[in-house]
């Protein structure tokens, strides 16, 4: 007996469409066209596209755009990506590596990024001498803990893949 949406609670509404923005989110950051950065760390890397895209990693053409896309074509509001921790600017930029964390399903439930200019930005910040009003750079940006779907001391990237194709798989 499959539940009918009115059969539903607000809470489980709420986790579908959170599940629901993940997997779109996901699918920009797979497709999106790469910044001249990203294109120079992934060959730097020797990275094949055509495994990053199957893993989940990517990034985003620009903030706006993944934005726009986020709530024209998937039609999530700006309150709700702001409620997901998906309308974070330091996550979602043209100058990050986004890798998408997926739960034992493959289902998309958060992100990590590199800050590919992590480098310039800490010799930057360590040659200033006005640190009190910047912001010391980060090498890395998570999904925010609270989005409770994310769960990231209990993710380990790609284990839905592992799981598949490693049986039996001890991990400890």
């Amino acid at each position: 007996d499959v539940p009918q949406m009115g059969d539903l609670s607000e809470d489980e509404l709420h986790e579908m469409e959170l599940f629901r923005a993940y997997a779109n989110a996901a699918t920009v950051i797979k497709n999106a066209k790469f910044s001249e950065r990203v294109t120079l760390h992934i060959a730097k890397m020797g990275w094949p596209v055509n495994v990053m895209k199957q893993i989940g990693i990517g990034s985003v053409t620009n903030y706006q755009d993944f934005i726009n896309q986020m709530k024209t074509t998937y039609k999530h509001t700006a309150e709700f990506l702001k409620s997901a921790d998906l309308d974070r600017r330091a996550l979602f930029n043209e100058h990050n590596l986004i890798f998408c964390v997926k739960d034992e399903n493959g289902n998309p439930v958060g992100f990590a990024a590199r800050n590919l200019r992590y480098e310039e930005e800490r010799v930057s910040y360590e040659s200033s001498t006005d640190k009190d009003n910047l912001f010391k750079p980060v090498k890395y940006i998570n999904t925010d803990a609270k989005c409770y779907i994310y769960k990231k001391s209990k993710r380990l990237f790609n284990f839905n893949l592992a799981r598949k194709h490693a049986p039996p798989l001890y991990v400890f």
